[in-house]
């Protein structure tokens, strides 16, 4: 899963009354995001409703769906916090009924207040959890991955590596690897980050950017050396090959995400959306 093994912190799967509901349920979420076979599985035995699931990999794929119509065709996203300004500026989403999701109260007051959506009038936090350094202990030396230096110092490349398909993520990745603030808007600051991901895009190892579970899937056969990958899904195969795999979060640093459940603003059953918030 993109994000498995961080702390879960909605009940999905309750909620209030089933009357009146539509047939289905259409969740578009991202991929190996949860159980797609249990999940729907549950939800029907639970509510009578099906759940259709469609895929997405990253924010901004997300985000242009909905702009191309995705919001009469979706009851619920699930968007990073970063991405939460443009779904509320562009009316993308629409508010949230309280009563209806008893167990909001069940959050704890860091997801009650976030900077994006305070009171959670718009959002219901889900999962939350950070972005590492994925590698094949084989070919890179536990040494060499204290540092992020491994991929954007063409002399410490370990071979083949993946950089995430994230501009959030690699941005301030480069950043923080420069010395600057993961949230920096200082434009001389940004140009720097954006010149070093240039330059290590250009180096023979770096095969460009890929989503974390397609980085992840490589490491894993071996076709990749390292991948910048979420935690979950670097956890999960780290778990199942330890002798093999590793995952660290290099000493520069990296982000703490937190992903939400939001209901799009022209949705077509957000009664039944409410039951899976």
């Amino acid at each position: 899963m993109r994000k498995v093994f961080t702390l879960l912190l909605v009940l999905v799967l309750l909620g209030g009354a089933t009357a009146a509901l539509a047939e289905e349920l259409r969740l578009y979420t991202w991929s190996e995001y949860m159980d797609e076979e249990k999940m729907p599985a549950d939800f029907e035995k639970k509510f009578g409703i099906k759940v259709r699931l469609d895929i997405y990999e990253n924010n901004e794929e997300m985000v242009a769906k909905l702009q191309a119509g995705g919001v009469n065709q979706y009851d619920i996203i699930v968007p990073s916090d970063y991405i939460m300004p443009i779904l509320l500026n562009q009316k993308l989403i629409q508010p949230i009924d309280h009563a209806k999701i008893p167990n909001l109260k069940n959050l704890k007051p860091l997801f009650r207040e976030t900077s994006y959506d305070p009171g959670n009038k718009y959002s219901v936090a889900y999962q939350w959890g950070t972005v590492g350094l994925m590698y094949r202990k084989d070919r890179v030396s536990d040494a060499a991955v204290q540092s992020w230096s491994v991929l954007f110092d063409a002399n410490k490349q370990p071979g083949p590596f993946w950089l995430i398909d994230s501009v959030r993520e690699m941005m301030g990745i480069a950043l923080v690897y420069l010395g600057y603030d993961f949230n920096s808007t200082n434009p001389k600051e940004l140009k720097a980050a954006s010149d070093l991901l240039v330059a290590t895009k250009k180096t023979k190892n770096c095969m460009g950017f890929k989503p974390g579970v397609g980085g992840k899937n490589d490491v894993v056969a071996g076709t990749a050396a390292a991948a910048i990958v979420y935690n979950g899904d670097a956890i999960q195969s780290v778990t199942e090959n330890p002798d093999t795999l590793g995952f660290i979060i290099p000493k520069e640093g990296s982000e703490i995400w937190y992903d939400s459940m939001c209901i799009p603003s022209k949705a077509p059953n957000p009664d039944a959306a409410h039951l899976g918030l």
